[in-house]
């Protein structure tokens, strides 16, 4: 059901001819997300973590939009920002709107929502659900487990080892599917 009200979301955002009043996401991308993984992989001691952080850095340098996809981005997509109505409908709420690529979405959803539990499944469901080939939406998933991971290393955040996970899985799965 999140899925479904996710690509509603992108789809009106799509049809709708807004004023292009909301950030993009190439510069959330690239003026903060990059730079700020940049800046905490050299500055952390991950200790067991370097390896899959190295291993995981160069597949995120090229990392590029689809221009033909852009569409209004929810760009906050936790679980406490869907709740669901009286009549079971889940309702997106406390965006962090911009225009960009709905794979951000997509990912951010499928790493975020219910860390670490059915991560596979939401990523499949994405795919399936967004038409976006799950290669694709696992590349901008490793992004956002990466930058959650250092973020969490950086803090302290118990949740640090089960995102470890996470980011583990997608590059384990990615590898074995080719990509």
């Amino acid at each position: 059901m999140v899925a479904a009200a996710l690509q509603g979301l992108h789809i009106v955002g799509r049809r709708r001819n807004l004023p292009n009043r909301f950030p993009r996401l190439a510069g959330y991308l690239h003026g903060e997300i990059l730079p700020r993984i940049r800046r905490r992989a050299h500055a952390l001691d991950v200790g067991r973590w370097s390896p899959l952080i190295d291993a995981t850095l160069p597949s995120l340098a090229d990392l590029e939009e689809d221009p033909g996809r852009t569409t209004v981005l929810h760009a906050d997509l936790y679980r406490e920002n869907v709740p669901f109505d009286w009549l079971a409908r889940p309702r997106l709420i406390d965006p962090l709107p911009m225009l960009g690529d709905p794979a951000f979405d997509w990912a951010f959803w499928t790493v975020y929502y219910d860390l670490g539990h059915g991560t596979s499944g939401r990523l499949t469901a994405a795919s399936r659900v967004s038409r976006i080939p799950v290669p694709v939406l696992a590349r901008w998933c490793r992004l956002l487990a990466l930058d959650g991971l250092l973020f969490y290393a950086e803090t302290g955040d118990p949740r640090a080892p089960r995102m470890t996970e996470v980011l583990s899985d997608l590059s384990a799965s990615t590898r074995r599917s080719g990509t």
